[in-house]
C-alpha cells in the first residue's frame, strides 16, 4: 500500500499544483480584463493619458502592470468609412497606421472617436508543468475593451 502511495503521490502532487497555477492565470487574465475595462471608462470622458494610464494600472492591483504593458488605439471614422487607427504607448513611443499619430503627452480624441485599451501582461507559471506539455514557462495574458469617447 504505501508503494502505492508513493507512485501516485508525486502525479497528485502535480495535478494540484496545477490547477492552483492555472486558478492564479486565469485570476491575471481576469485583473487585465478588469484593468482595461476600467481605463476604457475613464476614456470615454477624458482624454488625458496619464488619467487613463492611472487608472488602468491602479485597477490592475497585484499583477502589477507597467506602463508599458498599457497602450491605446483610437479609430478615427474619416469620409468614405475610413479609421485612423494610431497606437499610443503610454510611456512615450508610438506608431500610427491612415493618418496622423498624436504626439506623446498630447492624446486627444474628438468625440466620436472609437478609444481602445489594451492590456498585456506576461504570466510566468509557478510550476514546470506547462513546459513539459509545450506550452512555455510564460503565457501573456491580453485584454482588450472599446468604447466610445463622448468628451
Amino acid at each position: 500500500m504505501l508503494i502505492e502511495f508513493a507512485l501516485v503521490l508525486p502525479v497528485l502532487l502535480l495535478l494540484v499544483v496545477g490547477i492552483i497555477d492555472f486558478g492564479f492565470a486565469f485570476n491575471q487574465w481576469n485583473t487585465a480584463q478588469n484593468a482595461a475595462r476600467e481605463g476604457a471608462r475613464v476614456a470615454a470622458v477624458s482624454n488625458s493619458e496619464a488619467t487613463i494610464k492611472n487608472r488602468a494600472k491602479v485597477s490592475g492591483g497585484t499583477v502589477g502592470l507597467l506602463g508599458t504593458d498599457i497602450t491605446l488605439s483610437c479609430n478615427r471614422p474619416s469620409t468614405g468609412n475610413t479609421f485612423y487607427d494610431c497606437t499610443q504607448n503610454l510611456d512615450g513611443a508610438g506608431t500610427c497606421t491612415n493618418g496622423p499619430c498624436p504626439t506623446p503627452g498630447n492624446w486627444k480624441e474628438l468625440e466620436g472617436d472609437i478609444v481602445q485599451v489594451n492590456v498585456q501582461h506576461a504570466y510566468k507559471f509557478l510550476t514546470p508543468l506547462p513546459r513539459l506539455i509545450g506550452m512555455g514557462s510564460t503565457v501573456t495574458v491580453k485584454a482588450s475593451i472599446q468604447t466610445r469617447y463622448e468628451g
